[in-house]
């Protein structure tokens, strides 16, 4: 069995056929080296390049595509082999897969993909036919620049060089998963900290830090998968945010964007498509369980309220005072008056005043 590839020596560009060839071969080693090789199924299926083939136990054929799908071939009486079941994605903003393997007892899928994504589907049917995705845990794929937890203790935030701003929470008794990636920069973040359960500020190597607050469709799901019910000030006329192409600012989606309701979600099918006034990817959804690598790429982002604009060079670290009313930010210096320390209203986002002491860097404020 091999996924067929080719080079085309006139280009010199290598170009990797979507279809897998599975084959008889026999092979006799005495006097001569001799190879009998005949062409048994062509098996037609992916749209794009075929990253991997596994057998199963059971005798199934389980392949990865590029396509961003998974397909389980299965051979009938007659010797056919045919699509058995197709999981996976179609569209989103997911890049494809690298590769996949079932468990042991062919009860789970599990692939892999860009940026260290795992995503993984249950058998729903004992013939194999229906299958659910479910939580993986994961978690960036960079170093990690800050953390900070949200005042309750309901989640953890934590900012790294992977350009994103992620949320864990504890469901239950099952273990710490992301429940949100509530920012996808184009910038490496250096610091993040929460100003209460329902926003934070956020720096990155740009000049401006940026304000976030929470839609509503995060406050209650926070709610249902760890049961953690959250003081709220989020913006209840907010479902979520997108970014816009060529974009460094989340946009937020209200609810007269969108005209239906929010439809039961498990975090296991796919999203159903809402019609929205402009071209985003965006659906609101009700998790009841940690959302899969497709719901947090797409659903999961927090609106950007606010930008405070002060600092010279690049925000090293920002810190929120304990009741959360006060700001403190700095950046890279190699000066006194850049390394002031500016204090911001959280409230009103205006400079309060600038401590100005050190001389380089401040490489820290609590």
């Amino acid at each position: 069995m091999i996924a067929d590839k080719r080079i085309h020596e006139n280009t010199k560009s290598r170009m990797i056929s979507c279809t897998l060839q599975l084959m008889d071969m026999t092979v006799l080693f005495k006097h001569f080296h001799l190879c009998s090789v005949r062409v048994e199924n062509i098996l037609l299926g992916h749209e794009n390049w075929v990253t991997s083939v596994r057998w199963l136990s059971n005798g199934m054929i389980l392949s990865s595509s590029m396509d961003k799908t998974l397909i389980l071939w299965s051979k009938d009486a007659d010797g056919l082999w045919s699509e058995h079941a197709h999981v996976g994605e179609v569209g989103g903003n997911n890049m494809g897969l690298f590769g996949a393997f079932p468990t042991s007892d062919n009860t789970m899928l599990i692939s892999h993909s860009f940026q260290g994504a795992f995503q993984g589907w249950h058998r729903a049917e004992e013939d194999m036919k229906a299958w659910q995705g479910c939580p993986m845990p994961g978690g960036h794929f960079a170093s990690v620049k800050d953390i900070s937890w949200s005042p309750s203790g309901a989640y953890l935030v934590s900012a790294s060089l992977d350009q994103t701003v992620r949320m864990v929470g504890e469901w239950g008794e099952k273990g710490w998963y992301e429940i949100a990636r509530s920012q996808v920069h184009g910038h490496d973040m250096s610091c993040v900290d929460t100003i209460t359960d329902t926003s934070y500020v956020s720096g990155s190597e740009e000049k401006v830090l940026r304000a976030f607050q929470a839609p509503t469709t995060f406050v209650e799901n926070v709610k249902r998968i760890t049961g953690r019910d959250l003081t709220s000030d989020a913006q209840y006329d907010v479902l979520g945010a997108h970014i816009p192409a060529l974009g460094l600012s989340n946009k937020a989606i209200s609810s007269a964007d969108m005209n239906q309701a929010p439809a039961e979600h498990t975090g296991t099918a796919t999203v159903k498509d809402y019609e929205v006034p402009y071209q985003v990817s965006f659906a609101p959804v009700a998790l009841n369980q940690p959302p899969v690598e497709e719901i947090l790429l797409q659903n999961t982002l927090w609106p950007e309220v606010h930008k405070l604009y002060g600092h010279g060079y690049e925000v090293y670290q920002c810190a929120a005072s304990p009741d959360g009313a006060i700001i403190a930010t700095c950046c890279k210096a190699t000066k006194q008056q850049f390394a002031a320390i500016i204090l911001w209203s959280s409230g009103t986002f205006e400079k309060l005043t600038e401590l100005v002491h050190h001389n380089l860097t401040v490489t820290r404020v609590r």
